[in-house]
């Protein structure tokens, strides 16, 4: 990213599709990129021209002119609120919020001195109007697609608790009372899991902070002790070596699919990686010298490179492809197929019937659940099934976080999936070797 060049760029959101898309304004400055949209400010791709970042001229679009004296004004704006910014404060660089406020204000968007009143649903959706530009402020990466339709879903489940008790919730609103109802209510009416719960306070939180810091509300009452984000350890899934061998030994070679999808999750089992990573592996991703072959990538959510190495069982699935194929690894499905056909596989694994137990926190009491375990394998399963079995090979924890990506030891104990008698066979055989 450039540090600072002056110039306002322009790109459609959706620069492949078959109907208008949003444009999005892209300046950058600082080492940041700020990106604006404007509310109905859209145009079809093929009366675009990417190399002019304007609407071409054409018949069938009779308002193009129109059209690139708004995109005009809106690089003459930035550019101008951002100038002004630097003269009065000493040159020093605008935050991507500051900027973003200023050019709100330049645009029309708000108004300085409004009298109108900013509601807590008002400005939830102002603030997922502008997602598309935020940065996550500790890695200063833009926030992902993912993260913005979670906060979405949040707050339809709070328009639909306030629909549920009849009432209009405002900022001052939010104390732990609320808190609590909020809670009690996808405990008891959505019967959701702990977990599930958790996410949908935790946004809640981001929303409440958001509005604070730009002096929406003095409501602090969201950072209170009794505003924990509730969470529970969850009884998830791994395989053993043996299990993930039984799985490899599966001839599917009549039901190219399946065995596809089976490949890329053993392959998921070696490596560690997350299924966002692992399903866009190349060859290019594949890197041999001195006799060693490892996997380098930068990884989605960290943004960190990292390097694994590749041993004989791993590389002879990515040779039977190589020779197949020409690609290294197998053409990955969408992780919610993976995870359809993934079950289909495990389930002719006859291991892999036998009960699993998770106990869940549901309706504020613990009720177990049981299932075969084939129905409780995910794409998922293969980066909890590397950490677990990686710690029952005796490799430090710190070694495997390195791979797996994890900061703390706290985020990583959540992958380790061994069971207390694992450990208990782990001490045995190193006591014995004593």
């Amino acid at each position: 990213m450039s540090k600072t060049n002056g110039t306002v760029r322009f790109f459609l959101k959706e620069p492949n599709g078959d109907k208008p898309t949003p444009v999005r304004a892209v300046f950058s400055y600082a080492y940041k990129q700020f990106i604006h949209y404007e509310k109905k400010l859209s145009i079809h791709p093929k009366f675009w021209s990417k190399e002019k970042q304007r609407a071409k001229q054409a018949r069938e679009f009779s308002g193009y002119s129109e059209f690139n004296v708004t995109l005009e004004d809106i690089a003459n704006g930035i550019a101008k609120v951002y100038r002004r910014f630097k003269q009065d404060n000493d040159s020093k660089e605008p935050s991507l919020n500051e900027l973003r406020d200023l050019v709100n204000v330049e645009r029309g968007k708000t108004e300085e001195n409004s009298s109108k009143k900013i509601t807590l649903f008002g400005f939830i959706e102002k603030f997922l109007e502008n997602s598309y530009s935020r940065t996550n402020p500790n890695t200063s990466k833009f926030i992902t697609a993912r993260t913005i339709k979670a906060y979405a879903h949040t707050y339809s489940i709070l328009t639909d608790f306030a629909k549920y008790k009849n009432r209009n919730f405002d900022f001052d609103d939010i104390t732990t009372d609320f808190y609590n109802d909020y809670t009690k209510y996808m405990t008891d009416v959505l019967k959701w899991r702990l977990n599930t719960i958790g996410k949908h306070q935790r946004n809640l939180k981001v929303f409440m902070r958001d509005a604070f810091e730009r002096k929406v509300t003095d409501n602090r009452d969201f950072m209170n002790r009794s505003f924990r984000v509730a969470n529970e350890n969850v009884e998830d899934v791994y395989l053993d070596e043996i299990e993930i061998k039984l799985l490899e030994e599966i001839d599917l070679s009549k039901n190219k699919k399946l065995e596809r999808v089976r490949d890329l999750f053993i392959i998921g089992c070696r490596v560690g990686l997350r299924y966002a990573d692992l399903s866009k592996l190349t060859k290019d991703n594949i890197q041999s010298e001195d006799g060693k072959t490892n996997l380098i990538v930068k990884t989605q959510k960290t943004d960190k490179k990292v390097i694994i190495p590749l041993f004989e069982n791993t590389l002879n699935v990515i040779n039977k492809y190589l020779e197949e194929t020409g690609e290294a690894f197998p053409r990955a499905y969408t992780n919610q197929k993976t995870n359809l056909y993934l079950k289909e596989v495990c389930k002719m694994v006859p291991d892999l019937h036998k009960d699993f137990v998770t106990t869940n926190f549901i309706q504020g009491k613990n009720v177990k659940v049981k299932s075969p375990k084939y129905q409780n394998i995910s794409t998922h399963t293969a980066r909890r099934s590397f950490a677990s079995n990686m710690l029952k090979r005796g490799m430090p924890s710190q070694v495997i976080m390195n791979i797996t990506g994890h900061k703390s030891e706290k985020a990583f104990r959540r992958y380790n999936k061994m069971a207390e008698f694992e450990y208990a066979d782990i001490m045995r055989e190193h006591l014995q070797t004593v």
